[in-house]
């Protein structure tokens, strides 16, 4: 089966997932420290704690490679207009294999995040020191997409051996400042000490408030230095696993944000504030006017069903507002001044662009002119933080806007400024959680909405292959998407250049086949919001089959067959969470050499997958030329299952990748 790939492809998307990969695995990226001051000669440095140098055992876990002395980060948003950050960070190396996991750091940056001052420092078991030449400090690019271009600052700690203290500083400074600041305090190794100091804008437009997970409340206090401190010791180290809950949720953490100024802390009572409010704010803005009634008239006509209404205005709104950003499918990092502009549908539809969320209030206000009844709401980002009422973050938990509009059929959910979701299809992350209707009642509460069903997302590979004497596998491939299959692909590759975009088939498919030759590639409406992605390709695969003497053995499952398995570990954490319900439909007809005949075919068969899915895979022989034709769908129907059910899921999927493997065999008489 095909993982299914991700949405959020926009730049601030990356860069938090580098941040969060850089956490567990190289862990410089999320932290750092005070920066080195330019008009001295160098670095200037904490004294060497002797005692620390001498330890020969980590403290926090008996059988760590390394441990976190400190880490102490500051965070300064006070000007409100973007954020200077430092970081300061020591470890202490106790093994070879620490030796080898902090051989290289990187701390990936874009063109709205410069980092400077960097420097780095080895303390040798001896207590001797070796200083990083800054030469020795080099860039690369990891991430090229379009318009989006995420480096890295890389580094390797110079004389590092068990016993050594590497310690190491930088400085962030970025132009984007944020409704929310997530602070997380667990990484891949133990930490003794982990200190953020914040310092944010002040508006009176905004409270803030600020929620503690998996760790004792801090509340928000000020020192002298009017920043907030939030202090943790002794923390165990963290092992991210495949398919789960954001690490917000999972490990030790603590998120300030903004949200509207308001005194309650009942949860009915705040999100209905939350609500009047949000309403307040922004149904003025939706107001008809000639600009929406003249642009209404060439949409809609007055015979038009109340259905084809909707679609007319979702279609007119994602295809001829241009979009700020493409991948509107993300608003993670929004700026403070969200609604500061005020821009009215009008002024929106007057200049022909606007953001995910303008986009979406001309849709209501289009939606209004024309008759029908709408609604804002806010959706809780599931990728994000998991939904529960009781957090009350307003712009943290619920900062997606979407339309409702009242139908026939009741209400019905919109969002046309995620340009490449089909009408009344939702980003999955927005889906099987909680969305907030806005309502000046005050009386609205967090209400659940649900995903699309499998059938509404779906991969379609078809190949003709043609398998010669040498093992050779070699023919043509075409590739269909829908839904969520096809919105995921569409985000990553919208902003791509064409040699791009072949250089991402190519690397999709080298997922399974690291030898496959793909040539004559040709990607079909990438950019498109209302016509299907399609991708087609010639695929040649050297030493594909097994060649013994006069055998050939063949795996048809082309597009599985040296997949990492999805489940590896043998124990499991925390719940296992998928993104969206979707189907895979593999259809691959194998033509072999001549003079070679099917020895034995066998039926590779199905897996009852109960409330996740379910497998089928059907093989038939005796085609034109000897042909065989392997078909094989995959449906993942259930998204959550706690970790009890873990030994069942795993199961399931390894039968899946023993199925996969099934081989043919032709003989040549």
């Amino acid at each position: 089966m095909t993982a299914p790939a991700t949405s959020r492809p926009l730049r601030i998307s990356i860069i938090q997932r580098c941040r969060f990969l850089a956490l567990l695995l190289s862990p410089a990226i999320a932290l750092a420290g005070p920066a080195a001051d330019p008009k001295k000669a160098g670095p200037q440095w904490n004294p060497i704690n002797l005692a620390e140098l001498a330890e020969k055992t980590p403290k926090v876990e008996p059988n760590a490679d390394a441990e976190f002395l400190l880490r102490d980060i500051t965070l300064d948003q006070s000007s409100g207009e973007g954020s200077l950050n430092t970081y300061y960070e020591r470890i202490k190396i106790f093994t070879q294999r620490g030796v080898e996991e902090f051989s290289t750091f990187a701390l990936p940056y874009d063109q709205h995040l410069k980092l400077s001052d960097i420097a780095v420092r080895t303390i040798k078991p001896d207590g001797t020191t070796v200083d990083l030449d800054p030469k020795d400090i080099y860039n690369r690019e990891v991430i090229k997409a379009g318009n989006i271009r995420v480096k890295e600052k890389a580094f390797s700690p110079p004389s590092l051996e068990p016993g050594a203290i590497v310690e190491y500083r930088y400085t962030e400074t970025t132009d984007q400042p944020a409704m929310h600041v997530q602070m997380l305090f667990q990484s891949k190794i133990p930490s003794r000490a982990v200190r953020y100091k914040l310092s944010v804008f002040k508006t009176p437009d905004y409270d803030l408030g600020n929620y503690s997970f998996n760790c004792p409340y801090q509340p928000l206090q000020l020192n002298n230095k009017d920043e907030c401190v939030f202090e943790m010791t002794d923390l165990k180290g963290i092992k991210e696993e495949p398919f789960q809950s954001p690490l917000i949720n999972t490990s030790a953490s603590i998120i300030v944000c903004r949200t509207w100024p308001g005194n309650t802390r009942v949860p009915a009572e705040y999100w209905g504030e939350f609500s009047k409010k949000a309403q307040q704010d922004l149904d003025p803005r939706t107001k008809s006017t000639r600009a929406i009634t003249t642009a209404l008239a060439s949409i809609v006509s007055p015979g038009d069903s109340e259905t084809d209404k909707i679609r007319n205005i979702y279609d007119y709104c994602r295809t001829r507002l241009a979009s700020r950003n493409i991948d509107a499918s993300t608003q993670t990092g929004r700026q403070f001044s969200k609604f500061a502009e005020k821009q009215t549908a009008s002024d929106i539809l007057k200049a022909g662009k606007g953001s995910h969320d303008d986009i979406n209030l001309v849709f209501a206000a289009l939606i209004r002119a024309a008759g029908m009844e709408a609604r804002f709401a806010f959706c809780n980002d599931r990728s994000r933080v998991d939904a529960m009422p009781r957090l009350l973050l307003g712009f943290f938990m619920m900062d997606d806007l979407i339309v409702g509009v009242h139908t026939r059929s009741g209400w019905q959910y919109y969002d046309p400024g995620s340009i490449f979701f089909p009408c009344g299809m939702l980003p999955w992350r927005n889906c099987d959680t909680l969305i907030l209707p806005c309502i000046d009642s005050g009386n609205a509460a967090p209400i659940p909405i649900e995903g699309a069903p499998a059938q509404a997302s779906q991969l379609t590979r078809k190949a003709t292959m043609h398998l010669n004497a040498d093992g050779v596998l070699e023919g043509d491939v075409t590739e269909t998407y829908s839904g969520y299959q096809e919105v995921a692909l569409k985000n990553r590759l919208a902003n791509l250049s064409y040699p791009e975009r072949e250089t991402a088939v190519r690397d999709q498919v080298h997922e399974y086949q690291i030898l496959a030759e793909v040539t004559n590639i040709v990607v079909r409406n990438a950019t498109s919001p209302t016509e299907q992605l399609e991708i087609s390709y010639h695929l040649r695969i050297p030493e594909y089959a097994d060649c013994t003497g006069p055998q050939l053995m063949l795996q048809p499952a082309v597009f599985h067959k040296n997949l990492r398995p999805w489940f590896e570990a043998d124990t499991r954490e925390n719940t296992i969470v998928f993104k969206y319900r979707y189907i895979t439909n593999d259809e691959v007809v194998i033509t072999p050499p001549a003079g070679y005949a099917i020895d034995d075919a066998g039926a590779p068969g199905g897996v009852d997958m109960g409330a996740a899915g379910d497998y089928t895979a059907t093989l038939q022989s005796g085609g034109e030329n000897g042909a065989i034709t392997y078909k094989r769908i995959f449906r993942l129907s259930g998204l959550t299952f706690v970790k009890k059910f873990y030994p069942r899921i795993k199961s399931m999927f390894e039968e899946i990748r023993t199925r996969d493997r099934h081989t043919v065999i032709y003989r040549k008489p």
